[in-house]
């Protein structure tokens, strides 16, 4: 119609309202245009729109116990080759003598190996979990890759990294823990083994574009289909919570230093409890001090103790601090965790971690290792660029009460010139040739 036309004007216009019905729609307006900011932002804004509630869980929250000097240096420190197992900290006008757990040859092995392939940013860490003694505790990060890196200088105790497919561990822990599956039982897949579309998360039956895959080599080649059925179909969102809440997401976990909880987010809806059970999904994150405690949970017959930096703080020649919090988890039962370990075995022996472990396998002195563990991958938004996992176990099998938890994260750009799972190897390697 002709806006200009006074014809056409006077047929779509109504007697002209008064004044306090003027207001009301003003106001209307108004609040409308209001709500409508406010979910465009909560939909923009994914750190706000995904915090999550806490999920159940039985064990105690942990809180830095040390003096309040030491604890704010340590936070502030840089984790990197200079860090040593006695060290002498000044704050307020106090000197602390601080032994810590760490071992300062593993320490400098690994953040040389961060600096020698200079991914955009990094973070080992080596813990025992039977003690909770962390042996190495490492962050790097590149200087010359600032501009994709968040602000917190400390990436070892950043807890906003995608879990990826790390999560298949508390997965596949869960449908043991519940009896719901064994390793050796199989599942139908469909298309690519490494997406996640809905399409290949229906029940169809068996056909002739479908493969049957077992839980071992579904967990061996971290194969997402079968992982998403097992978190739609098999598990389900109730029983996936609760396990979540085993393995320690979304609760602080007892430190010597400030560690922010891993952040996992209850699905809404069945595809989301497939895209959480395998691990695809960007909201499921975790810190590298947490990823180490779920292999140590699983070397250690399905507990671990709570990670431990200072051994001891004296000052004036008197203990001011003796050891951390003294708190063991128990996540799984005996029976889970060595279901758990044997295909987290197959990962290092010839699933996706086999390059990386291959010079260890071929080793004649690692004839008596025990290694295992779990990679993952995915694109990080902070920081930015592809993150890539690594988290294991090994000990020797003639004294396996001396094992070793390992956690490595690498974020990359477009080119990558390490694998996590090469750096946790070497991890192993120092470790185990050095006792």
């Amino acid at each position: 119609m002709d806006q200009n036309n006074p014809r056409t004007h006077n047929v779509n216009n109504t007697q002209s309202p008064g004044p306090e019905r003027i207001r009301i729609i003003a106001a209307a307006v108004l609040l409308a245009v209001a709500i409508f900011i406010i979910a465009v932002r909560s939909c923009g804004d994914s750190e706000k729109k995904i915090i999550p509630s806490a999920l159940s869980s039985p064990f105690k929250k942990g809180k830095p116990k040390g003096p309040a000097d030491v604890v704010r240096h340590y936070s502030e420190r840089e984790f990197n080759e200079t860090l040593a197992d006695k060290e002498t900290v000044t704050a307020s006008d106090k000197s602390y003598n601080v032994t810590l757990t760490v071992s300062p040859e593993l320490q400098r092995k690994l953040y040389k190996l961060m600096v020698k392939y200079h991914p955009r940013c990094g973070a080992a860490v080596v813990i025992r979990p039977s003690t909770g003694e962390v042996l190495a505790a490492v962050s790097y990060r590149n200087d010359k890759e600032e501009s994709f890196l968040p602000e917190s200088r400390n990436m070892l105790f950043w807890n906003e990294y995608p879990a990826a497919s790390l999560f298949k561990i508390v997965t596949t822990a869960g449908v043991l823990e519940y009896n719901l599956m064994n390793t050796a039982d199989g599942i139908n897949v469909t298309g690519n083994l490494w997406t996640l579309y809905k399409r290949q998360l229906q029940q169809d039956a068996p056909n002739r574009w479908s493969r049957l895959i077992s839980m071992r080599e579904a967990f061996t080649r971290s194969i997402n289909p079968f992982f998403g059925k097992v978190g739609m179909y098999i598990l389900g969102p109730d029983r996936l919570n609760t396990t979540a809440g085993k393995f320690l997401f979304n609760h602080p976990i007892a430190f010597d230093l400030p560690l922010g909880a891993s952040r996992y987010v209850p699905p809404n809806d069945p595809y989301e409890a497939a895209a959480l059970a395998c691990g695809f999904n960007s909201f499921t994150t975790i810190s590298p001090i947490h990823a180490a405690m779920l292999a140590g949970a699983v070397v250690n017959n399905g507990k671990v103790a709570n990670p431990k930096l200072f051994r001891e703080i004296t000052r004036d020649g008197k203990a001011v601090f003796n050891g951390g919090v003294d708190t063991m988890y128990s996540l799984i039962t005996s029976a889970t965790s060595k279901e758990t370990m044997k295909v987290m075995s197959e990962v290092v022996k010839k699933g996706t971690a086999r390059k990386g472990f291959a010079h260890l396998n071929r080793s004649r002195s690692f004839d008596n290792i025990r290694m295992g563990g779990k990679t993952g991958n995915l694109n990080s938004t902070s920081p930015r660029g592809r993150c890539d996992w690594f988290t294991g176990f090994a000990y020797d099998s003639r004294k396996p009460s001396d094992a070793i938890a390992v956690a490595v994260v690498t974020v990359h750009g477009p080119y990558w010139n390490v694998h996590s799972s090469y750096v946790g190897a070497e991890a192993i390697n120092f470790y185990f040739s050095n006792r």
